[in-house]
């Protein structure tokens, strides 16, 4: 979707990976003070009206005020997608979330601008800003350039605390959940996500995508 001032939303995406159906995002306001995992965890489940033990949280990073989770739960009617209805509930939250969700934050992430703008982090090319931790595991986060900012205003993601905060979940993605590009297959070109190449280099019927897979 495309914003009256030319800006793209970044809750669209440019293209519908597994990966980007996954990986959904609950940044909570700075009024709503140091959400607990279990307690984030029960607001999204309430909200999607869910089981909560179908909720998986992927990361959770206090300082920024966001987790990361995955649905592993059943189809919702009409067919629509747990990105769907979680972008809908960000977007037009209901009384109970509508004083705790940060609407400015996209609802999902895009891997599309996150390997845009975490190529100077993987070639090294931006010094080390800080570190962060999540699930004992210490991420390097670079410091974020002026290249990278205008990247994620053009899609949407304009204030500076929103995108140091994006910018923080990309760079776990790319160092801790992405696949590694050049080395997955020698026949892989890196145009199509890896996954969607590797079922049809196997043969595999594109059903398989359907089914959305994560280490517990």
């Amino acid at each position: 979707m495309i914003g009256g001032d030319g800006t793209h939303d970044a809750n669209d995406g440019m293209d519908d990976s597994l990966w980007e159906e996954t990986y959904l995002l609950f940044r909570w306001s700075a009024s709503a003070g140091n959400l607990q995992e279990p307690t984030a965890l029960s607001m999204v489940a309430q909200t999607l009206a869910v089981p909560v033990d179908t909720v998986y949280p992927q990361a959770v990073l206090s300082e920024h005020h966001v987790m990361v989770f995955q649905y592993s739960g059943e189809q919702f009617n009409y067919g629509a997608t747990v990105k769907t209805e979680w972008q809908n509930a960000v977007q037009t939250p209901n009384e109970t979330m509508s004083d705790m969700v940060d609407t400015r934050f996209p609802a999902h992430l895009n891997t599309s601008i996150c390997k845009q703008i975490t190529d100077d982090a993987r070639n090294g090319t931006e010094p080390v800003h800080y570190t962060t931790t999540y699930s004992n595991k210490t991420i390097e986060i670079p410091v974020l350039s002026a290249e990278s900012r205008g990247i994620m205003s053009v899609h949407g993601i304009i204030e500076s605390d929103i995108q140091d905060t994006y910018f923080a979940v990309c760079n776990i993605w790319q160092q801790d959940w992405s696949p590694t590009y050049p080395s997955r297959s020698d026949d892989w070109d890196g145009d199509e996500d890896y996954e969607h190449f590797q079922h049809h280099d196997m043969g595999e019927s594109d059903s398989s995508t359907n089914t959305i897979q994560y280490e517990m």
